[in-house]
């Protein structure tokens, strides 16, 4: 922690500092001079020598020092770390039994917290929370001083995980607890209904077909198996045990018509941009998707190409989950990773480090000395 000045320029103002020097010098007492007999026998070259002298010093060191403590407040200090910040945060997945967190590091003089919004400190009750666990940790990242050290502590297995490993500024101490997590059970009795999904797509659509298949593994990385996939050419008639349908040829065919108005989801990649319905997603202003109904079935219109390139909002953590929403009004269900294969990394741009300004202190210490300087002045008059 050092002092800097975000306005160096201001210390020009020490300039002023002679000022008071004269003043002091120029504005002497006035003394009188009394002629007496004896100083007739005084030859003229016994003179005293005259020396630089300056009455009431303590008043004079008082505004000096007043001038400077103003010209330090126009260079506006700062100090490049805040004092109250800690020097090492530990931050800990809710769910976690605490005592086996805090016997796994060791780290008793590090500020204790949740990986939860808000980060409460650990204290506190543990906060329920179905944020992205990975985006709590960049939040948390970004807010820290670049010189606090990070450590967080997870579960082997990690919920509502976005898919994307953390780029900190930062080495973050990755630790993975290994006990279960409270409160969280792993069995089910309820077994996640199937969901059939058939792509019907001609043989030049191999890019959007490969989309296609990256969303549905995705959606099966929490529910293995849950999401199974008919992909033929676009003449091969649906099963009747085809939940969602993906169309990749134009309009739809007059079965697949015919199925949809049953009951069907449908969703035809490739629409124009005045395709009928409501706006169902928008990024920046640009419609990607219109959904409306289509007999008792729903029908999704995807504007434009199924491409990244053509559409990058598909590069994002969220897409599978978004994706998902558009043929079902239930989220997809949570993502779940290995801790292990989620350890931060670094190689993110360190932020500038937060600075403690220093404006309020300097101040209080102008009038202070305000205060002392009119006090010594105002008694310089008064015994005059």
């Amino acid at each position: 922690m050092s002092l800097s000045l975000l306005l160096p320029f201001g210390l020009a103002a020490l300039a002023a500092l002679v000022v008071p020097l004269v003043l002091h010098l120029i504005r002497q007492p006035e003394r009188v001079v009394v002629d007496f007999a004896a100083l007739r026998w005084l030859g003229e070259r016994a003179r005293p020598r005259r020396r630089l002298r300056f009455d009431d010093p303590w008043l004079l060191l008082v505004r000096l020092a007043l001038l400077a403590t103003m010209a330090l407040l126009l260079a506006m200090p700062v100090l490049d770390r805040d004092p109250r910040a800690p020097a090492a945060v530990v931050a800990v997945m809710p769910g976690i039994d605490v005592a086996m967190a805090r016997a796994d590091v060791r780290a008793d003089t590090a500020e204790w917290r949740w990986l939860a919004p808000g980060f409460p400190s650990l204290d506190d009750p543990a906060p329920p929370s179905t944020v992205s666990p990975m985006s709590l940790v960049r939040e948390l990242d970004a807010a820290l001083d670049p010189r606090t050290t990070l450590t967080v502590v997870v579960p082997s297995v990690i919920s509502h995980a976005d898919g994307e490993r953390v780029v900190s500024q930062r080495g973050i101490e990755w630790r993975v607890v290994d006990a279960p997590i409270e409160g969280i059970t792993t069995k089910t009795d309820d077994a996640p209904q199937s969901v059939a999904v058939a792509l019907r797509a001609p043989a030049d659509a191999v890019r959007a077909e490969r989309h296609v298949r990256a969303a549905l593994a995705a959606w099966n990385a929490a529910t293995p198996g849950r999401y199974t996939l008919d992909a033929v050419g676009a003449d091969v008639a649906l099963d009747t045990a085809t939940d969602w349908l993906v169309w990749l040829d134009g309009d739809l065919s007059p079965t697949a018509q015919t199925w949809l108005d049953a009951g069907g989801r449908a969703m035809v990649l490739g629409a124009d941009d005045d395709a009928a319905g409501v706006v169902a997603w928008a990024v920046d202003g640009r419609v990607l998707a219109r959904t409306r109904a289509s007999g008792k079935g729903r029908l999704v219109s995807w504007i434009g190409p199924f491409d990244p390139v053509s559409v990058p909002a598909m590069l994002d953590a969220d897409f599978p989950a978004r994706w998902h929403a558009l043929f079902d009004d239930a989220p997809a269900p949570p993502a779940r990773a290995v801790a292990a294969t989620m350890a931060p990394r670094t190689g993110a741009v360190a932020a500038t480090p937060p600075t403690f300004p220093l404006d309020t202190f300097v101040v209080a210490l102008v009038v202070l000395l305000f205060v002392i300087e009119r006090v010594l002045a105002t008694r310089r008059r008064s015994v005059a």
